[in-house]
């Protein structure tokens, strides 16, 4: 189980959680009761419940088959922090990317801090990527910037690719930060279960269409 306090620009902060397994990730705010995000390791597939609507979003795997619109160069910078934290018997160490000489994000990354989380993540943000990608043409050319382009389609896993990030934050100060973890947490197994009488659609070419929920 993983804590987080997240500080979207212009917005209140907040807590969130991350509960992973073998089998999931479930992204909430810590109450059961409330919308939550489920993704199914297996099926690569992300699930997204809406209690109000008592709908789910699923978002299935797919491969990134466009071309970027613009030509894309990325770098990243390692910055030498002598006063950097230890994390879990790991040294923190500051990262920052760029796409066409843009600024994109900078992260404090842990190498070898909870492997198994940062390989769900990565597998995570690449379904995130394929529907991203599959929505591109809805995305007017002047909102796909070299930074958004990178992160969210043709290099989605860069921010994870030096290890687990435990300080993530953006140019529009956007921030999200690590403040707990514990191995070996014990939460009831309907945590991972998705509700079967809510309508289930997902995003289709021309709107949102009619999908299933997954096999028991």
């Amino acid at each position: 189980m993983l804590q987080y306090r997240e500080f979207p620009h212009g917005r209140t902060p907040y807590l969130s959680r991350l509960l992973v397994t073998r089998e999931y990730l479930r992204f909430d705010d810590g109450h059961a009761a409330d919308d939550y995000l489920l993704y199914d390791r297996r099926n690569r597939t992300i699930y997204s419940v809406d209690h109000e609507d008592r709908t789910v979003l699923v978002i299935p795997p797919r491969p990134v088959t466009v071309k970027p619109p613009i030509p894309l160069k990325l770098g990243e910078r390692q910055s030498p922090m002598d006063d950097a934290p230890d994390v879990g018997g790991h040294r923190a160490i500051h990262y920052t990317f760029y796409a066409n000489g843009k600024r994109c994000g900078d992260v404090m990354a842990v190498s070898g801090l909870l492997s198994d989380v940062r390989k769900a993540l990565i597998a995570y943000r690449r379904t995130l990527a394929g529907q991203q990608a599959a929505d591109m043409d809805k995305t007017p050319l002047s909102m796909q910037t070299a930074c958004s382009l990178a992160d969210l389609i043709f290099a989605p896993t860069r921010m994870l690719d030096h290890g687990l990030p435990v300080i993530e934050w953006r140019p529009d100060g956007d921030r999200k930060e690590l403040l707990d973890y514990r191995r070996h947490v014990s939460v009831p197994p309907t945590l991972f279960r998705l509700p079967p009488a809510y309508r289930y659609y997902a995003i289709g070419p021309d709107g949102m269409v009619p999908a299933h929920p997954p096999a028991p």
